[in-house]
């Protein structure tokens, strides 16, 4: 008998296909055997929910504590008007996995300002979801939507910089979603995507902003 999936669990199970599929693109190789995926798939989209398990390798040693700070900075000065829906498109050095239209749409300009934003950063030093991530961050962690574009112009051919360059996440909270940012290594491009709380397991190694 068919069963309905929605709510939760749909989402749950969605972020877990989509964890998958971000395992399968790191630049490091996915980092158990390929071939028991395909076939476990398999397994699972024709019914067959086996309890036996592949060997896989052991997970590193757990680390003592979610996140390691690495540095403050700053931000700007915002020099000339920032739209969202115009930075945010996919265009030569930038592609979007979605449109961002869960944040975007509700995203207004922000007017050009001698102030600059004070960012913290943090090592991800474990597997981790974001519940976990943000238990472990400043009170006001959430980020602004321009401090992102202007961190992704500040390293926009891949240069070095508070962002990570080697294809980890660079995560950053905004208006309720989890935004990751990471350099396409193969690609010569920023990538970008955005996911609801909760819907993925963020990997070691990864890096997390905050506001200060």
């Amino acid at each position: 008998m068919a069963v309905q999936v929605a709510g939760e669990l749909y989402y749950d199970i969605d972020g877990q296909l989509a964890e998958i599929k971000r395992q399968l693109r790191q630049p490091n190789g996915y980092p158990f055997e390929p071939h028991h995926l395909k076939t476990r798939l398999q397994d699972l989209i024709e019914g067959r929910f086996g309890e036996e398990k592949f060997e896989v390798p052991l997970p590193p040693k757990k680390a003592a504590t979610v996140l390691a700070f690495r540095e403050d900075l700053s931000v700007g000065p915002l020099t000339k008007r920032f739209i969202p829906n115009k930075f945010f498109v996919t265009r030569p050095g930038l592609y979007l996995w979605n449109d961002m239209q869960r944040i975007l749409k509700d995203a207004k300009a922000v007017e050009p300002s001698e102030a600059t934003a004070k960012l913290k950063s943090f090592d991800l030093t474990k597997n981790a979801y974001d519940k976990q991530i943000k238990a472990k961050l400043p009170e006001h962690y959430e980020v602004e939507l321009w401090e992102i574009a202007e961190l992704i112009e500040a390293q926009k051919n891949g240069e070095d910089g508070p962002l990570l360059t080697n294809g980890y996440s660079n995560i950053f909270y905004v208006a309720g979603f989890a935004v990751d940012v990471y350099w396409g290594v193969g690609r010569r491009k920023w990538c970008v995507d955005d996911w609801r709380l909760g819907g993925i397991q963020w990997d070691r190694g990864g890096r997390v902003f905050s506001s200060n």
